[in-house]
């Protein structure tokens, strides 16, 4: 059937090509599937893809996934490519002729329709960068990174080049048809293959469905899913299959399937034959044929082996056919020598099928039926047993294999051998009975025709009689024919005994039988929790328990048994691995054998301990299974109680005597004692000691007398079966302490087997009942260790046992030459040291460190040696993997154990029921160990690359495993706490380790090797095998590379927090980035730790002041362009948030970091040279779509997403815009972005919603996107308003609404929560605080339960702890997840805080006459204010914040008040302002001793603002409504209220923080600036002329009367030389300008006069100066003192005057003082003034001749009133008339005096750049306006006046 056009499966071919939408390998559909090393991705995306019609056709049948060429597939083909469909790409993104030519070549080629090949086609093109990436390392890239990994680069790594990698000779060039097609044909057939992998998965789902571990083999969110896919496919196969054999259509199709591979290989490879240099094309098909045969071999073992019936008779026979004309593959060889492991998988599957083919314990089952039950049959369903034609086929198969000796069919002939057997003896008795039945026929008949009783009348009953008789006698069966046909052969001998010798004789079927369970099975191991492994050595345990029918007790059979039971597996195998299913665990089956039972385990128990060796296996055996009291009995219970005790007797030994010899059973029974055990010396055993252990130990040593036994073997020695109760642990323990150095216990009674080995053995057992499927259990291990100790000495225990066993063993391996057996013994060691680190750790960390495997006291250790001498000899690793094992297992436990340490607890030395926590031992030992052992293991990893393995799942694990611990480390060390000396740290016992490790890799004297093993380790990820079928060794491998690149991207971040400089891994990693890159494209669980890798580089190396290294300098465009292809690939081809997160956050890192070549490529789509091109108009290279545009394109579908890839692309769009300032055009320009943006921020409530953990998450994110479009607006704003657009604005008034609603307020915190979690974490862990748990920027933060808190490191540590998880999961874990998920929702409302900050000051820049907009703003400035005196947040946090706010409301308001806004709100402000500031209860005095005086000078500022705003015109329209609407009572008391608070603010602000600030410019250290005391008399000035206190100028009066603030400010201005700044007395100035404004109060000014004001000041030593006079221009802080003279004395003298005539005289007087000052004033014209400068005119000098003449025209008129002593006051000693002709002058040449205006200030030089206020003046600036004021205001006052 021919695809439909367009479909899931393959959708529009256009969508395809322009990456809207993307083809689904079959590989990304297994690992979805199936993948132990990726994240989860989210399992919907699939949903959609396996309902699609053509997914499941395939699936149904997916050995034959694509068609034929038909007439059909080319029509579809022409529709699916034709112009009305798919067009040429605009741009050059991709060739549309092409990709048809492509696809026809590869229909004609690979014989396939031309819709199949299309969809390669365009899935190469999808993948292609990827491919490009992997195939393409330039000869400058591998030269290059030989010189990094070191000069065995290529011989170690790239030796394993797979096909196709290179340029190497006799391949095709990059880039060429040849190359391209040569990846069509690869990525076919690893379609078809990985098809046929997702088919092999659906069957294990089927297989298992009914199992109760599903959950865990399918995964969460699978189930549903699967379930109904497999309905889909079971529909589809019944649809296509006929009804009579329906049951075995899909077996059939697979053996069919085999047949057409199988004739394949004979055939060979026809693909590129006419291609010169293609052999890699050849052998790949090669592999693959052998691949998709085992994947068929696999689903047809499943289908097989999951019928609850006996195959039928078709299936049979078609699979008996397919074996023997294979000839069992027995002597199956590929062409390609690195092809025969596959062979092997096929051989195995062969032999493992067959024998499930006969269905061995069914078909013994049915024929024990009664044979009329089974009759012969020949109908299809029916069992092949019953069809003779079937059973001939299959015996004259299995008869040929047996004398070709296949050992391939050695389990089947076996088992068909058993079969027979069974089938004879029901024939032969079947026969037996029959005669027996004649027999009485006869006689009865015999007896009937003699007996005279019978007459004629009874003839009718002797008729039935004989019938009845005839009817009994058995006719014969379908079994007789069966022995019939069998037996007649040609063989000359009995054909079953032929076959059951063949079988085990000649075959040797038990050692297959173990080599299938020890090697075979554990192919699966990684593959679906090994369940197909398990299912298979049942069925090898079904044989082997058949076969104990007639086969005795032999070494061969226990062998095979324990491998079944087994599967070989070793410690590492079954440590920490889950319980395998019940229904599936062959162990299981063992136990519920009888006879297994009791041929085999009995057995064996009656042979202990003289054959010990056989008990110990199958024990151990036992418990590596995992059984459990469910099962009927535990492990341990085995060995409790031991009721037979097995032993050859002394020579000596006469003590017993034969009894019951008339049974004739050998039996004997003890005279007395037979001594098990017995001490050196003697008398510590008998008599010696009369204490009850003593007594006990001799019990346990000795059987007693009077103990039957019987003799089993009277040849020398005697051995003799004693019927003798006692323990079986205590017994192994007591026999391993004679095994003990320096023991004094000897074995009298030992075992046949060598001591050594019996020692190995026992630890090993041990080591497997330590290790409990559930994990440590201190319960099963006290048990445990004390019945093993309970037969030695009072101090000796099981533990300190085998710790003297390993030191001795160390010591001989030091001092002879070692034997396997010593290294078995020593590994054994390791591996039990390793089994009691989980709840044993106060034992062995002082036993570790006192022996001598460490190199703890300089002395030298012996594990280097070992690793030196001998196993680097060896290329056997097992020692050095036990260590690196107990090495991590150790750093767990040091960390896990830090509270109880902490806390002190009490200890109980020996095996208390409580947890072992190791809090005995003190961390300086711990840090020892640690130390010692990572010395040696950083030594290994820099070295190991060189040595050679003769198991390569050594070298992988102890690379991976020494990175992953070195990684914990750092973790550990550096992910939590704030505080710097890791000593001081929660996780302090690691600190050694953590520094020495920094030193290693990141101080500048890290040598290059330390970076090169690591480097080779990453380089190795290149090539990382591509097999579906070996996955132990893929996962091995694949989790070495990613730890590399882990470890790597930990030492960056570490660098990063010690702030350390470009260090020398840093500089190795950019060299290494073309590495790094391809890594990426080379397996999916690389991905995201690349990801992670190459923005830790990115973000470290920009924090150098230098210019960081470029990325793209180091790929190289070409490269850098594949990778940015593959990485845009995230748009449609994955499915996993994760990674898609990682990409956003890695192009983020790149474009805010300084990366700016990388960054152009990222947001124009093109290399920096095309991208300049572009911009000349020139460009003719293929653009592809810029991330810019992916994201802002996926953006505009943001709906009411709250997804965390969305907040992730919002911030890259956000560092885009805010580092490249033309990213901004491409935002505006996009058709759809910003609206959308404004219809999200619509969308949102107005009020977050917070009830729930997952809606708090969900609103902190919704925030925090709110929070970056504003930023997006804001930035827009700016954009256009540069450019003079500021109506662009309007485009966003309508999101006002939610930001000033939610955009100030910071109201999630909750601190009942917060504060409620640091009590209860004190009370139950007073060792610690939670901010221990904080995490650092070790680990990036993201919304969510682990946001500010490491769950992860705190359940590590408080998990022991039953306040941790609380009684219904309410406990500490979960007030921590709380606590994370609030603080998520508060950051994410600060964020907003700042963003709106951002977006306000854009706004009221843009449209500051905007009503709607000064209406927001007001609102803005009100809420900052309020907000800022409502505080639940912590004081850090809250003063950040307030701060912010702060700013925000000054700035905002200043704005306001700029553009003279008409909002009638904001006079209403000052009641908040001052609200704020009061309940603040803060003063001056208070905010500079708390040394942060900041947030008050904001509120001082605030509220000198809305001061000023009182003044504002209103607007009029809602304000006259209220007035109207008010009575005039409420106006009076409103009013009366206002000059209330405005003379609390004179007396609080002003006043008293006047004094404050006075008395604080004495304090040395002291925050206080000239500027608080410039906001104070600017509050002044803003207070004392507010309307409110028109009719209060007494009691203001009285105020600083009071207060005495005139004298105050005297003594500060006297002081102002003293107090100077840098040479300048500012505060003079500023005490003058305060008096000046308290002088424009009437009685105020009268009060200062009273006080006799002018005489204070003119004893103030700064006034000397004066004297000499001074100019603006004067140096040395004169400037300062000139201002003081005409901007401050000279004003408040003309205030003073206004007292009357009484103060004029004193005023005069002041002033003639200084006649030197005024004769210096005057604007001569031409040449140089008198101010020695060129002709400059100021705007202080201008208003000093304005000051002078008032204050001339004012004496005079007093002196002329005549009233009492006025005609006294003296003239002023200054030239008026000159000074009038001077002003007259400039003003008659208006053009010279503007050239001749000089600013003297920053605020006289911004006048001097704006326009005049009155534009009819003819000024051309503010500042000559207002010269020009004051030289008209001179002219007008001296005019008329005469001396």
């Amino acid at each position: 059937m021919a695809q439909s056009v367009d479909s899931e499966y393959f959708p529009a071919l256009q969508r395809c090509l322009d990456r809207e939408l993307g083809l689904r390998t079959w590989k990304d559909v297994y690992q979805i599937f199936h993948s132990p090393l990726l994240q989860q991705p989210n399992i919907s995306v699939l949903e959609s893809f396996l309902s699609d019609k053509r997914v499941v056709d395939i699936l149904s049948r997916p050995f034959d996934i694509y068609l034929l060429p038909s007439a059909q597939s080319k029509s579809a083909f022409e529709t699916k490519t034709s112009a009305i469909n798919v067009a040429p790409s605009p741009n050059g993104s991709y060739d549309l002729e092409q990709i048809k030519d492509d696809a026809l070549w590869l229909a004609a080629e690979a014989g396939i329709d031309e819709m199949s090949s299309l969809y390669i086609t365009v899935l190469e093109w999808q993948v292609r960068a990827n491919s490009e990436l992997i195939d393409n390392l330039s000869a400058g890239e591998s030269t290059s990174l030989q010189g990094l990994v070191g000069d065995t680069f290529e011989k170690n790594v790239f030796a394993i080049k797979p096909a196709g990698f290179g340029t190497s000779l006799g391949r095709p060039e990059p880039g060429t048809d040849n190359s391209r097609r040569l990846r069509l044909l690869k990525v076919l057939l690893a379609e078809r293959r990985y098809a046929l992998k997702v088919g092999e998965c659906l069957e294990y789902f089927w297989y298992l469905e009914n199992f109760k571990p599903i959950e865990d083999i399918k995964g969460k969110g699978r189930e549903s899913m699967v379930d109904s896919m497999l309905e889909n496919i079971q529909d589809t196969r019944n649809s296509r299959a006929n009804q009579t054999v329906r049951t075995v259509a899909f077996p059939l199709e697979c053996i069919l399937a085999l047949n057409s591979r199988l004739e394949n290989l004979d055939k060979g490879c026809s693909w590129l034959s006419n291609k010169p240099g293609m052999h890699d094309i050849r052998e790949i098909w090669e592999r693959n044929q052998l691949l998709e045969m085992i994947h068929i071999l696999r689903m047809l073992f499943c289908s097989i082996d999951q019928e609850n019936s006996v195959t039928p008779s078709p299936l049979m026979v078609s699979w008996m056919t397919f074996v023997f004309k294979s000839s069992f593959f027995d002597s199956f060889n590929t062409p390609v020598p690195d092809h025969q492991n596959l062979a092997y998988q096929l051989q195995s599957l062969i032999a493992v099928i067959s024998l499930t083919m006969l269905k061995l314990p069914m078909v013994l089952e049915l024929l024990l039926l009664p044979p009329e039950q089974l009759g012969e049959n020949n109908t299809p369903n029916d069992p092949y047993i019953t069809n003779l034609d079937a059973v001939t086929k299959v015996n004259i198969c299995l008869t040929t294999a047996a004398l070709s000796k296949y050992q391939t069919a050695a389990p089947a002939v076996f088992a068909w051998s058993i079969i027979l057997q069974l089938i004879r003896e029901i024939s032969t008795a079947s026969k037996e009975h029959s005669e027996l039945l004649q027999f009485q026929q006869a006689a009865q008949t015999f007896i009937s025709a003699r007996s005279p009783e019978n007459s004629a009348g009874d003839s009718d009953q002797s008729r039935q009689n004989n019938a009845s008789s005839r009817n009994g006698v058995v006719e014969p069966n379908i079994l007789d024919n069966i022995i019939e046909k069998i037996m007649d052969n040609e063989l000359g001998e009995d054909p079953i005994g032929f076959l059951a010798s063949s079988a085990v004789k000649e075959s040797r079927v038990f050692d297959i039988i173990n080599d299938l369970s020890t090697g075979f099975c554990r192919t699966f191991i990684s593959d679906f929790a090994g369940t197909l492994g398990l299912r298979i050595r049942t069925r090898l345990l079904e044989l082997i328990c058949a076969s104990t029918q007639s086969l005795n007790y032999l070494p061969e059979v226990i062998v095979a048994t324990v491998a079944t039971l087994s599967g070989g597996e070793q410690y590492w195998d079954f440590a920490g691995r889950s319980p395998f299913p019940r229904q599936l665990n062959p162990t299981i089956h063992f136990l519920k054998e009888d006879e297994l039972q009791h041929k085999i385990l009995d057995v064996a128990y009656y042979r202990f301990p003289h054959e010990s060796l056989p008990l110990l296996r199958l024990i151990k055996a036992l418990a590596t299974s995992y059984i459990s009291e469910e099962d009927g009995v535990t492990v341990v219970e085995l060995l409790v109680e031991l009721n037979y005790f097995t032993t050859a007797l002394p020579a000596s030994f006469d003590g017993y005597n034969t009894t019951r010899e008339e049974e004739n059973f050998n039996m004997v029974s003890l005279t007395r004692e037979l001594e098990i055990f017995s001490d050196k010396n003697q008398f510590r055993l008998r008599g010696g000691s009369t204490n009850s252990l003593a007594n006990s130990l001799v019990q346990e040593s000795e059987i007693p007398s009077e103990t039957i036994g019987r003799i089993i073997s009277e040849s020398a020695p005697t051995v003799v079966l004693w019927h003798y109760n006692y323990c079986g642990l205590t017994y192994l323990g007591r026999v391993l302490e004679t095994y003990s150095p320096n023991s004094e216990l000897i074995n009298n009674l030992g075992s046949m087997d060598s001591d050594q080995e019996i020692a190995i053995e026992i630890i090993g057992l041990l080591t497997a009942l330590l290790t409990p499927a559930s994990g440590p259990n201190n319960e099963v291990t006290n048990r445990v260790l004390e019945m093993a100790s309970d037969g030695l000495g009072r101090n000796g225990d099981i533990i300190a046992t085998v710790f003297n066993i390993f030191e001795n063993a160390l010591q001989k391996h030091q001092s002879v030459a070692s034997s396997q057996q010593s290294m078995d013994l020593l590994i054994n060691c390791m591996q039990f040291i390793h089994a009691l680190i989980p709840t044993k750790s106060n034992r062995v960390w002082p036993l570790l460190h006192r022996c001598r495997l460490l190199d703890i006291d300089a002395q030298g250790g012996r594990l280097v040696s070992i690793i030196t001498g001998t196993e680097i000899v060896s290329g056997r690793f097992e020692f050095l993997v036990a260590c690196v094992r107990v090495f991590n297992s150790l750093i767990e436990s040091a960390v896990s154990t830090i509270v109880q340490r902490k806390a002190n607890e009490s200890f109980t030395p020996r095996f208390d029921q409580s947890i072992d926590t190791g809090n005995s031992v003190p961390d300086r030992v711990i840090s020892t160990v640690l130390l010692a052992f990572e010395r040696v293991l950083v030594d290994v990893l820099e070295s190991f690359s060189n040595w050679s393995f003769e198991v390569l799942e050594e070298r992988l694990e102890i690379g991976s495993r020494i990175l992953a611990t070195f990684n914990k480390i750092l973790y550990y060390t550096y992910s939590v706490g704030d505080e710097i000396d890791l000593t001081k740290k929660l996780t302090s016992v690691l600190a050694s380790a953590a520094q020495f490790l920094t030193e290693t890799y990141l101080s500048s004297s890290a040598h290059e090797t330390s970076a090169r093993s690591v480097l080779y380790i990453m380089a190795q990820g290149i090539y990382t095998p591509n097999s579906t079928i070996f996955l132990r060794p893929l996962e091995l491998w694949v989790t070495q590379v990613v730890n590399g690149i882990n470890f790597c991207n930990s030492l960056l971040k570490v660098a990063r927090l010690k702030n350390l400089d470009t260090c020398f891994l840093q500089t190795q990693l950019f060299k290494a980035s073309p590495l790094l890159v391809r890594l990426y494209a080379v397996q999916p669980a690389y991905q995201l730790p690349i990801l992670l890798l190459l923005r830790s580089l990115i973000s470290s190396s920009a924090g150098s002041q230098e210019e960081p290294p470029s990325l793209l300098g180091y790929l190289g465009p070409e490269t850098s362009k594949n990778f940015l292809r593959s990485l845009s690939n995230l748009q449609f081809s994955t499915s996993n948030e994760k990674l898609e997160i990682g990409i956003w956050n890695l192009l983020s890192a790149i474009v805010s970091n300084r990366q700016q070549w990388f960054s152009i490529f990222l947001l124009t789509g093109s290399a920096p040279r095309g991208a300049l091109k572009e911009n000349k108009g020139c460009s003719d290279s293929p653009k592809d779509k810029s991330f810019l545009t992916v994201a802002l394109d996926f953006l505009s579908n943001l709906g009411s997403s709250r997804s965390k890839k969305s907040l992730a692309m919002m911030e890259f769009v956000v560092l885009a815009q805010d580092y490249w300032p033309w990213a901004v055009s491409g935002i505006q320009s996009h058709p759809e972005f910003l609206g959308k943006c404004s219809e999200y921020i619509l969308a949102l409530p107005s009020q977050p919603d917070v009830n729930g953990s997952a809606k708090t998450i969900s609103c902190s994110i919704e925030t925090r996107i709110a929070s970056f479009i504003a930023e997006i607006f804001a930035m827009s704003i700016h954009n256009k308003r540069q450019l003079g657009d500021n109506s662009y604005a309007k485009n966003f008034l309508g999101t006002l609404a939610f930001f000033v609603a939610r955009g100030v307020t910071v109201s999630g915190y909750n601190p009942s929560l917060q504060a409620n979690l640091g009590v209860n974490f004190k009370s139950v862990f007073p060792g610690c605080d939670k901010t221990d748990f904080k995490r650092t920027s070790f680990e990036s933060h993201s919304y969510g339960e682990t946001y500010v808190y490491s769950i992860k490191m705190a359940e590590k540590i408080l998990k022991c702890n039953r306040g941790w998880y609380g009684r219904q999961n309410n406990g500490l874990k979960n007030d921590f997840i709380l606590a994370n998920i609030n603080l998520s929702f508060v950051e994410s409302q600060i964020c907003l805080l700042h963003s709106w900050k951002f977006l306000a000051f854009e706004l009221i820049n843009s449209l500051p006459k905007d009503p709607l907009v000064q209406r927001a703003m007001a609102q803005v400035i009100k809420d900052c204010l309020v907000s800022n005196t409502q505080n639940t947040l912590p004081e850090l946090i809250f003063e950040t914040i307030r701060e912010t706010r702060s700013d925000f409301a000054t700035i905002i308001l200043q704005k306001l008040l700029e553009t003279n806004s008409i909002e009638s709100s904001l006079k209403n402000l000052l009641n908040v302002a001052w609200q704020a500031i009061s309940s603040s209860k803060t003063s001056f005095e208070i905010a500079l001793l708390s040394g942060d005086p900041s947030h008050y000078r904001h509120l001082l500022r605030v509220l000198f603002l809305c001061l000023k705003a009182r003044k504002l015109p209103c607007n009029g329209a809602p304000v006259a409504a209220d007035s109207a609407a008010a009575p005039q009572s409420s106006k009076i008391v409103s009013k009366r209220e206002d000059s209330h608070m405005i003379l609390e603010i004179l007396n609080v602000v002003v006043i008293k923080g006047f004094r404050d600030l006075a008395s604080s410019v004495h304090i040395a250290d002291t925050h206080s600036s000239p500027e608080d005391l410039a906001i104070i008399s600017a509050i002044l000035r803003a207070t004392i002329h507010s309307p409110e206190l028109e009719r209060h100028g007494r009691e203001i009066a009285n105020l600083f009367s009071v207060d005495n603030t005139s004298r105050i400010a005297t003594t500060l201005f006297s002081w102002s030389e003293q107090l100077a700044v840098d040479g300048d007395p500012i505060y003079g100035e500023l005490s003058i300008l305060f008096l000046l404004e308290l002088s424009t109060i009437p009685a105020m000014a009268e009060q200062l006069a009273l006080d006799d004001i002018l005489t204070q000041i003119s004893t103030a030593g700064i006034m000397k100066y004066l004297h000499k006079g001074i100019t603006p221009f004067s140096e040395g802080g004169m400037g300062r003192i000139y201002n003081i003279w005409a901007g401050g004395l000279l004003p408040l003298i003309l205030n003073l005057l206004s007292v009357g005539p009484a103060i004029a005289m004193q005023a005069t007087t002041f002033l003639n003082q200084y006649s030197k000052q005024l004769s210096l004033v005057g604007f001569p014209f031409g040449g140089l003034n008198s101010y020695n400068t060129s002709e400059a005119i100021t705007l202080t000098a201008a208003a000093e001749a304005h000051s002078l003449a008032l204050i001339t025209l004012i004496t005079a008129s007093y002196r002329n009133s005549g009233i009492g002593s006025a005609a006294e006051i003296p003239a002023l000693m200054w030239k008026p008339a000159v000074v009038l002709n001077d002003v007259e002058v400039w003003l008659s040449t208006r053009g010279q005096l503007r050239a001749n205006i000089v600013p003297t200030s920053a605020k006289e030089a911004r006048w001097a750049r704006e326009p005049p206020l009155n534009r009819a003046s003819g000024c051309k600036h503010k500042l000559e306006e207002k010269i020009i004021i004051e030289f008209n205001a001179v002219v007008a006052l001296l005019s008329g006046y005469s001396p």
